[in-house]
């Protein structure tokens, strides 16, 4: 949610922060403060950040997306990715991503 209130600019790079520092703010005593932490430092005032963290449209939105792809896409593990189609589940080394990259390269 907070990486979709801080807009289109800045979507990515509240992502790289926010898994970059999983660690911390999902363990925190109190993760929402360490959540509003990392949003002041992004730009983001308290006001914004109390409005986005209690907006229930986005909440839902964000639900559903994942709800729907889940479904689509038969996901029953975490993580999965998709290379162009093909599905690599689980903790996977760099070389099975770099297989499936050139796999779905075009040929000479």
């Amino acid at each position: 949610m907070l990486a979709h209130c801080a807009g289109p600019e800045r979507f990515y790079g509240f992502l790289d922060v926010l898994f970059h520092n999983q660690p911390q703010w999902s363990r925190a005593e109190d993760p929402a403060a360490a959540l509003a932490g990392i949003a002041k430092m992004g730009g983001m005032g308290s006001e914004a950040f109390e409005r986005c963290m209690n907006d229930d449209a986005l909440s839902q939105r964000i639900s559903k997306t994942r709800f729907d792809a889940e479904k689509a896409l038969t996901i029953q593990s975490t993580p999965t990715f998709f290379v162009n189609g093909e599905e690599l589940v689980g903790s996977q080394p760099y070389e099975a991503f770099q297989a499936a990259i050139e796999k779905s390269q075009p040929g000479p």
